[in-house]
C-alpha cells in the first residue's frame, strides 16, 4: 500500500513540473535567448542547478554577444566554484569588448585567487587604465611582491593603504615590501598600522624581529613575548632571538635563555659568539675570554675567536697572557691585526 502511495506522489511531482514547464513555455518564444534565460532562472529557483546551467548555455547559443546574459552564467559558475569555466566565459566577453571593465576585474580576481601572478598583472593593469580601484591596487601590489618587483609593489600598496587604512592584509604586505627594500623605519610604521587592526601572533613576532633589526632590543623583547601571550609557539629560533635581544638589555637573563638553546644545540658557534661579544661589550672580560676560547676549542679554524680571546685578556688586565694569545692568532692569520684598533676602542 505504501509503495502505491509513493508512486502516486512521484507521479504528481512529475506532472506538476511538466505543467510548470508548459505554462512557462507559453510565456516566451521558445526559440529565443530570453526563453532559455528565464528558464535557467526558474530552474535555479527549483534547485535544478544542472538543468539551469544547460538552459544558460542554450540562451547564450541564441545570443552569443549578450554580455549581461554571459555575466549571469558566470555568476552561477562562480557560485559552483567552476572557476576555469568562469574564466573561459570572461575571456569570451573580453573578446567581444576588450574594455569591459567588470570582466577584466573578475579575471584579475580569479587569477589572484589561484596565485596566477602574471595574469593578475596583465588584467589588473587594464582595469586601472579604465578606473581607479584600491582592491585592484592591492591585488596588483601582491602580484608584484610575489614576482619580486618590489618598487612597483610599493607604489601600488601605498596607494591602496592610503585609500583604505583599515585592511590588515594591505598594511602588512606594504610593511613586508618595505623590508625587502631595506626601508626598515617605513616598515615599522606599516606593521604598527597592521597590528592596530589585528593583534596577529605571527605578525607580532615579525614586528619583534623588525625592531631587533633596527637595534631596538627593548621593543623586540616586548613583541616577542607578546606574540607568545597571543598563542605563538616558541621554537629554538624564537628562543635564540629572544635570548640574543636580552643580551643587550639584561646580559644575565640573555645568557640564561641562550643556555637553554645550547643544551639542545651544544657548542653552537653563533650563539657562543653572541654571548662572548655581549660579555666583551659589558666589559666582563674574563667571561668574554673564556667564551671566545670555548668557540676556538670547538672550531680551531676560527682564528678570530682565538684573537678576541687574547684581546679580552688584555682588556681585563692580563696583558702578558693576552698578548701571547694574540701573537699566536696573528701567526695563523696576519690580517687579524686590522681588528686591533676596533677591539681596543672603549
Amino acid at each position: 500500500m505504501s509503495s502505491s502511495k509513493g508512486s502516486y506522489k512521484h507521479f504528481m511531482i512529475i506532472l506538476l513540473l511538466a505543467k510548470s514547464d508548459v505554462l512557462f513555455a507559453s510565456s516566451f518564444n521558445q526559440d529565443s535567448s530570453a526563453y532559455y534565460q528565464q528558464k535557467a532562472i526558474q530552474l535555479k529557483q527549483d534547485h535544478r542547478i544542472n538543468d539551469a546551467m544547460v538552459a544558460y548555455t542554450q540562451a547564450i547559443d541564441f545570443d552569443a554577444s549578450n554580455v549581461e546574459l554571459r555575466f549571469g552564467y558566470i555568476k552561477e559558475l562562480v557560485e559552483q566554484r567552476k572557476f576555469v569555466l568562469a574564466k573561459n566565459e570572461l575571456e569570451k566577453i573580453i573578446a567581444i569588448d576588450s574594455n569591459q571593465v567588470e570582466a577584466l576585474f573578475q579575471l584579475t580576481q580569479i587569477n589572484f585567487q589561484f596565485n596566477k601572478w602574471n595574469e593578475v598583472i596583465s588584467y589588473g593593469i587594464k582595469v586601472l587604465l579604465l578606473k581607479e580601484d584600491d582592491d585592484i591596487q592591492y591585488m596588483l601590489g601582491k602580484a608584484y611582491y610575489e614576482t619580486e618587483e618590489y618598487g612597483s609593489a610599493k607604489a601600488l600598496l601605498f596607494e591602496a593603504v592610503k585609500k583604505d587604512a583599515t585592511k590588515f592584509d594591505r598594511a602588512l604586505l606594504l610593511g613586508r615590501v618595505y623590508i625587502e627594500l631595506s626601508e626598515y623605519y617605513n616598515a615599522l610604521n606599516a606593521y604598527k598600522l597592521a597590528l592596530d587592526i589585528k593583534q596577529d601572533k605571527d605578525v607580532l613576532y615579525e614586528f619583534g624581529l623588525l625592531n631587533y633589526t633596527v637595534n631596538n632590543e627593548k621593543e623586540a623583547i616586548k613583541y616577542y613575548e607578546l606574540a607568545v601571550e597571543k598563542g605563538y609557539k616558541p621554537d629554538l629560533d624564537y628562543t635564540e632571538n629572544l635570548g640574543t635581544a636580552y643580551l643587550v638589555v639584561d646580559i644575565n637573563k640573555g645568557v640564561e635563555i641562550l643556555n637553554t638553546v645550547l643544551r639542545k644545540k651544544p657548542n653552537n658557534r653563533e650563539i657562543l659568539l653572541e654571548i662572548a661579544h655581549a660579555y666583551f661589550k659589558k666589559k666582563s672580560f674574563q667571561l668574554a675570554a673564556d667564551t671566545f676560547y670555548k668557540v676556538y676549542m670547538n672550531d680551531t679554524k676560527n682564528i678570530e675567536a682565538l684573537y678576541m680571546c687574547g684581546v679580552a685578556f688584555i682588556r681585563g688586565g692580563e696583558k702578558s697572557k693576552g698578548t701571547e694569545i694574540c701573537d699566536k692568532a696573528l701567526r695563523f692569520d696576519p690580517s687579524l691585526a686590522d681588528l686591533k684598533r676596533l677591539s681596543f676602542v672603549n
